[in-house]
């Protein structure tokens, strides 16, 4: 349930930013795409086979979550000089706090893994 709401949350966030903030508000440009968290496994029931595609998945979906990542810092630096000190200060807020929220969520599918993966070993000794 918490993950869930995470990636609710985080969707929300990357939604608000793919749009205007506001009718005279700097806008996001879109051109970052959050990747799609992999689908987990029971490591206490899990096959070899699908511990080694959940490991693939989830190396495939950190190196995208990275992108994303360095996509949002660009979008960043990218800020207009015309734009108000105000709508500066809000869109580097909404890009900090989506930041944070994808780190956040990497850092849990990456827990959600090592989990699976300690479980996995404990069947298979």
């Amino acid at each position: 349930m918490k993950n869930s709401l995470r990636t609710i949350l985080i969707l929300v966030s990357i939604l608000f930013m793919t749009t205007a903030f506001a009718q005279d508000a700097l806008e996001f440009s879109g051109d970052c795409t959050f990747p799609d968290k992999p689908a987990g496994v029971d490591g206490s029931t899990a096959t070899e086979a699908q511990m080694i595609d959940f490991q693939k998945n989830m190396k495939a979906y950190l190196a995208k979550g990275n992108d994303f990542l360095a996509c949002l810092e660009k979008e960043e630096s990218q800020i207009p000089s015309s734009a108000s000190s105000e709508q500066q200060e809000e869109f580097k807020a909404k890009v900090t706090q989506t930041y944070n929220m994808v780190v956040d969520e990497m850092n849990a599918i990456a827990d959600q893994f090592n989990t699976a993966l300690r479980a996995y070993k404990s069947q298979n000794q």
